[in-house]
């Protein structure tokens, strides 16, 4: 483990990733990977029988998430058997540009057979980059739709498929793209524009989590959940800062929920019997700070909010799971509220949007002191793996079959 150098007495500590534009939603779980809509987005009071919808269009089999940027729709779903990236205008739903390419992948629980990993969209570099379930990285062009550059992850890395297919949502740092992939690569580094590997850590095997970016005295880590546990990373050069072993005990587990950062601190979460984990960022490396059972992220990346954490806890499969607030200081629950479907949550300033499985949406305001359930409609139909994007008021979600278009708020307006 390497040590980074003392830097000053008084830390001081920023959260930053890719720069992004007001009401984008360019990656996954939104402008700082933590699941909180931008600033400017605000809910708006919906009709008796629910928002009111923009638009819907049919789409393929995958749990990837839309991607938001420049008024612009990024889907990544494989109809026909076809790795498909589609970009449309948020405001239409019309087709830009579509890039196509044939996909062999299968699901071996059979649940579905369509790409998991969410699309990054770099939209000052004017770039898409896209990882699907076999193991094809590409990168193209955002306004054409052309291929710039691609590596095939399981050719050059040997890059295991996992329980359920690859998964990592690539993370752009400055020229950087990085992800992590198992095999003989670990966790990969490419040079954005051309696609040349700048390095590598060969001790990672892959988890269905992402990594995110944070700033801790003035320095730039990448933090990955992999099936290991906690792995903190220098970008520049791949340096392993420090990492806190945290997985379930039985092979046959993931770790699927984003590491949650804030401060200097990392929060993550897995299930099978094994909790919860807060870890402290230092000079000297990473450190656990608590361990608790109280919350048990299956899927659902948690949300952080002044010192507390609410997320779903309990396994998905169960069909009945809590939704619990955490204290940060001590690791214990405040409150849970249970028998709820399983599903995502994302946060629009003090409230929150939780989108079940089954195609509910609700809108909830969740306190250190008290949870309250605003509205509740059925926007979708079920199967639902793919979080929710927020953009310019406008929620796009999926399901199965249909990718529909939400008038929930108000944002800024349309470029």
């Amino acid at each position: 483990m390497s040590r980074a150098p003392f830097i000053a007495a008084c830390i001081t500590i920023t959260l930053v990733t890719t720069t992004v534009r007001a009401g984008d939603w360019p990656q996954l779980l939104g402008p700082e990977r933590n699941g909180v809509a931008a600033t400017d987005e605000k809910l708006i009071d919906w009709p008796a029988d629910g928002p009111k919808v923009r638009w819907q269009r049919e789409v393929g089999p995958g749990y990837a998430s839309p991607a938001i940027a420049d008024g612009r729709v990024v889907l990544f779903h494989s109809p026909n058997h076809t790795d498909t990236v589609e970009c449309l205008e948020l405001a239409t739903a019309k087709v830009l540009w579509t890039f196509s390419y044939p996909a062999n992948f299968r699901d071996k629980f059979g649940f579905d057979h369509g790409p998991r990993a969410t699309p990054t969209i770099d939209a000052v570099g004017r770039r898409v980059y896209t990882y699907g379930s076999q193991g094809m990285l590409h990168c193209l062009d955002f306004d054409t739709g052309k291929l710039v550059w691609s590596d095939d992850m399981q050719k050059h890395w040997d890059a295991p498929a996992g329980w359920f297919g690859r998964a990592c949502s690539p993370l752009v740092e400055g020229d950087l793209v990085i992800l992590n992939v198992g095999g003989t690569g670990g966790i990969v580094a490419y040079d954005k524009k051309s696609g040349s590997v700048k390095w590598r850590d060969l001790d990672q095997e892959p988890s269905y989590a992402s990594p995110v970016m944070t700033t801790v005295n003035d320095h730039r880590y990448a933090v990955f959940f992999t099936r290991a546990g906690v792995v903190v990373i220098d970008p520049k050069n791949g340096r392993v800062h420090g990492e806190v072993p945290w997985r379930p005990q039985i092979d046959a587990s993931v770790n699927a929920a984003n590491p949650v950062v804030f401060d200097d601190k990392v929060f993550v979460s897995t299930s099978y019997d094994r909790g919860a984990m807060l870890a402290q960022i230092d000079n000297d490396g990473v450190h656990e700070l608590w361990a608790s059972q109280a919350m048990s992220n299956h899927y659902a990346t948690s949300l952080y909010r002044e010192g507390y954490i609410y997320g779903l806890d309990g396994r998905q499969e169960s069909g009945s799971l809590s939704l619990v607030c955490l204290d940060v200081k001590t690791g214990k629950a405040v409150w849970h509220r249970d028998r709820l479907p399983a599903g995502s949550l994302i946060r629009v300033g003090h409230e929150m949007l939780m989108l079940s499985e089954d195609g509910e949406l609700t809108r909830l305001i969740a306190l250190p002191s008290d949870l309250k359930f605003k509205a509740k409609a059925t926007v979708l139909g079920d199967g639902i793996r793919a979080y929710p994007a927020l953009s310019h008021g406008l929620l796009v979600a999926r399901d199965k079959t249909k990718m529909v278009c939400l008038e929930v708020g108000k944002g800024s307006e349309l470029p």
